[in-house]
């Protein structure tokens, strides 16, 4: 036979996950704008990223390279951003953030 469970101790217990936020006016729309600026240059990056196959010709024909040559500098690239982004993202959450930067220029600056 089952056993009732005694439920009479749990309201004093609840503690209220999402408490109620202090901010009012001006403050209380931060957050949002917060969100709102994420979105945008998330939706501009991802706009850019996925134009390759519009620049793809033009690619092509300025640099002189072969078509598959083109496609996999564009792959390779992919790879390697889909490889270290685990790696800035923990770099990010030790708190080294000011000297992030500084690695990715000289990264980037070696080609």
């Amino acid at each position: 036979m089952a056993m009732a469970l005694d439920y009479s101790n749990m309201s004093r217990a609840y503690v209220d996950p999402m408490p109620p936020s202090t901010r009012s006016g001006r403050h209380a729309a931060l957050p949002w704008v917060v969100v709102g600026a994420l979105w945008v240059t998330l939706a501009i990056a991802s706009g850019l990223y996925f134009s390759f196959p519009i620049f793809f010709v033009a690619l092509v024909e300025e640099f002189g390279w072969s078509r598959g040559a083109t496609a996999a500098a564009f792959s390779i690239s992919s790879v390697v951003q889909g490889m270290l982004s685990p790696v800035v993202g923990m770099l990010g959450c030790t708190g080294r953030i000011p000297r992030t930067p500084s690695w990715a220029v000289a990264l980037f600056q070696q080609g």
